[in-house]
């Protein structure tokens, strides 16, 4: 047990394993000291190995469906959902539509191929660099 000091503090620097929490520095940890630390809880890890093995597998399992979701959700919600356009019957089946939002072949083949300016042309006047004041 550590003995108090007369300032009323523990003598814990005595102690092994301690370090003075007053100090901004971590304790040294090198690849000797994690290797020997891993070597001293390998134990207690035993019998969770089989359960480590299976999330790891599992985890590199959904590595492909996550990045097929990510990249087929962004095209979707970039190309159709945000320009408020029709999906394809595969789109609408991947987010659990119904049909009313699946686009037909008569109306893809009626959209035009840009989507026209709302406002009409603003001048049918030639521009003229002459007219143009800075």
């Amino acid at each position: 047990m550590a003995t108090p000091n007369t300032d009323g503090s523990d003598d814990l620097p005595l102690l092994a394993g301690y370090r003075d929490s007053l100090s901004d520095e971590p304790p040294p940890m090198g690849l000797r000291r994690m290797l020997r630390l891993a070597w001293r809880t390998w134990p207690f890890m035993r019998p969770l190995l089989k359960h480590l093995i299976a999330l790891v597998a599992l985890a590199f399992a959904g590595l492909p469906a996550g990045y097929f979701t990510g990249i087929f959700g962004v095209d979707l919600l970039t190309n159709k959902v945000l320009l408020g356009k029709k999906l394809q019957p595969a789109q609408a089946t991947f987010l659990f539509l119904g049909d009313e939002y699946v686009t037909t072949a008569a109306e893809s083949a009626q959209e035009p191929a840009q989507p026209a300016d709302p406002a009409g042309p603003a001048n049918d006047a030639p521009e003229d660099d002459a007219s143009a004041v800075v």
